[in-house]
Parts: structure tokens; C-alpha cells; sequence
């Protein structure tokens, strides 16, 4: 524990997006400040998409400093870092994003400076194992540094007793790519789910259109 008088640890992110700001910039750390960092990777993408209207794979996926941000240590989701400092990612389905198979990113993350692969699900850690285990070369390493840690929510009611009822259940889908992100399963377990449910209506809300019981 850091004592009163001492300063936070800084810890340097490339975002503040959704899953960042889920994951860990947005949790109340004492000890931790967490700060947006210059990104030379960000700053070549933006170019790139500026000129050819897509993301650049390399540079969409990597942070390079340079070494100019004064951080204690880095934290990224779903990017790899070419950096002096010491790192960690989360990441949501497997590493490296561009290529799970890329030799080089691989090595990267199983460099020293990589302290720490948190996946945000069993899924994300069975589908890294996968491509892992087709290559082998740096399948230890990078298997040793590997943890699961579920996103943070915070607590709305402190057990289910606590929670009200009516005979009304609305089941909503929020979020893009429907089918690729498996929406269509989700439904289907839900239809199976529908014969041990009592309640008088359920309803369903996507992207598409609203469905009924």
C-alpha cells in the first residue's frame, strides 16, 4: 500500500473507450491514477484512415511510445505494446488481434516486459489456448501470464432477494455485429429457457425488430 504522503502510480492507457473505462480505467482505484498516453500507433492509424479509409492491422493493434510518457506501467485492451516500460492487457477474444498466430506478436507477449494477459472470460482463455497450442514456441510463457477476470459491474441490489418481481420479463440485446457476436445463439437459449419461465409476457428487444411471447 502506498502511504498518504506518497504519490499515485501512474498508469498509462492508448483509450477511454467503453471497454477500457469497463475494465479499469473507470474503477476507483486509491492507489493508481490512470492517464491517456501519446500513441504513435494511433497517431499512423488515424493517417492511414485518413488517406485509404481503413484501419491499418499494425497499427490498430500496437502502441509504440517511444519512450516520451512518464508512466509507472501500462495497461491496454486487446493492444500489445513495443515498449521499454512494463505492460499488461486485457483482452476480450485472443492475442494478437490482427493474427492469433503472428510469431512476432507472440513473442512480444511473451517478453518480460508483458507482466500480465487478463481475459475477461473462460471463452477468451480457451480460444488464446487454441491458437497457442498451434504454434507452441512461446505456449508456456505466455499461458503462465494468462488470468481470468470478469468485467467490473457494479452492485445494484446487495443479493436477489432484494430485487422486485412483476409478471413482466424484457430480455434486451444491446451492442453491434449481432450474429458474428453470437446473438442468434443467445436467442435460441433463450426460446429453451422460454417453457421454464412463469411469467405472463416476455418480451425481446434487438437491433431488429421487437419480438413477443
Amino acid at each position: 500500500m502506498i502511504s498518504s504522503g506518497m504519490k499515485k502510480h501512474i498508469v498509462g492507457t492508448n483509450s477511454f473507450g467503453y471497454n477500457p473505462m469497463r475494465d479499469f480505467v473507470g474503477l476507483p482505484f486509491k492507489d493508481f491514477e490512470v492517464k491517456k498516453v501519446y500513441d504513435f500507433c494511433k497517431i499512423a492509424n488515424h493517417v492511414n484512415f485518413k488517406i485509404f479509409n481503413n484501419e491499418h492491422q499494425f497499427f490498430s493493434n500496437f502502441f509504440i511510445d517511444c519512450g516520451i510518457n512518464k508512466i509507472d506501467i501500462y495497461h491496454f485492451f486487446n493492444s500489445i505494446a513495443l515498449s521499454g516500460k512494463p505492460w499488461l492487457v486485457t483482452y476480450e477474444t485472443a492475442l494478437p488481434r490482427y493474427n492469433p498466430l503472428s510469431e512476432f506478436g507472440l513473442k512480444i507477449l511473451a517478453s518480460d516486459n508483458c507482466r500480465k494477459i487478463i481475459a475477461i472470460s473462460q471463452r477468451a482463455i480457451d480460444i488464446q489456448r487454441f491458437f497457442l497450442a498451434k504454434t507452441q514456441k512461446y505456449e508456456n510463457k505466455i499461458l503462465r501470464k494468462i488470468i481470468k477476470l470478469h468485467p467490473a459491474q457494479e452492485l445494484y441490489v446487495s443479493s436477489v432477494n432484494a430485487k422486485t418481481y412483476n409478471r413482466e420479463l424484457i430480455f434486451t440485446i444491446v451492442g453491434s455485429e449481432f450474429f458474428r457476436k453470437g446473438g442468434l445463439e443467445v436467442l435460441s437459449a433463450f426460446d429453451k429457457l422460454i417453457q421454464e419461465l412463469e411469467y405472463d409476457d416476455i418480451y425481446c428487444y434487438t437491433s431488429f425488430d421487437r419480438c413477443y411471447r
